[in-house]
């Protein structure tokens, strides 16, 4: 089957559309970059990335407190959540903070990738400390699907956990998913 053709007013919005993204994207940058130069911004400060919403990132200090919305610096690509960052406060006239920039990323701990449609990895999460792996009783888990996450787990250096959900659901004898813990704890993991 062959590829469909687009019109030339097709081509032509399409063309408009990324050109604007590019233009907003360019102004933010600009509009950043004056903020950092003025002044605007308060003193670095380490921090990190809990959410990840594209351009936008929630990012909480290392002194605790609520997250901050910060905006990405264009030279920083990749960030994924749990990433250690330096970041900047942009504070109202009243001194409450109102956003931010993240100027940095710290080296990664470890890092949870996948591949992507063209097969290149891609990051999912950083510096991850443990992996709960969640299964049910009902629907019957899939052991093909907890090993690939074992493995994903283990490939990475990560200390994975397995926790078996809706307990009540499981009969007296304990039926298929008892000898498949039980084969989970020879192997040593904990559940």
């Amino acid at each position: 089957m062959s590829k469909r053709k687009l019109s030339r007013q097709q081509r032509w919005r399409i063309e408009k559309v990324q050109a604007e993204r590019a233009r907003r994207s360019e102004q933010r940058d600009v509009q950043d970059s004056r903020k950092l130069a003025a002044g605007e911004y308060g003193p670095e400060q380490p921090g990190r990335v809990i959410a990840h919403f594209g351009r936008t990132l929630d990012v909480r200090g290392d002194g605790g407190g609520d997250p901050v919305r910060c905006h990405l610096r264009a030279n920083l690509e990749g960030l994924v959540t749990g990433d250690r960052v330096v970041w900047r406060a942009a504070h109202d006239s009243s001194g409450n903070v109102v956003d931010g920039v993240v100027v940095a990323r710290s080296e990664r701990q470890n890092v949870l990738e996948r591949p992507d449609a063209r097969g290149q990895l891609k990051p999912v999460a950083a510096n991850i400390d443990q992996i709960l792996i969640v299964f049910a009783v009902e629907p019957a888990p899939h052991p093909n699907l907890i090993d690939r996450y074992l493995v994903a787990a283990e490939a990475t250096g990560i200390a994975p956990v397995l926790v078996l959900n809706k307990i009540d659901l499981l009969p007296e004898d304990g039926g298929e998913l008892t000898e498949l813990l039980r084969r989970y704890e020879a192997l040593g993991y904990a559940w």
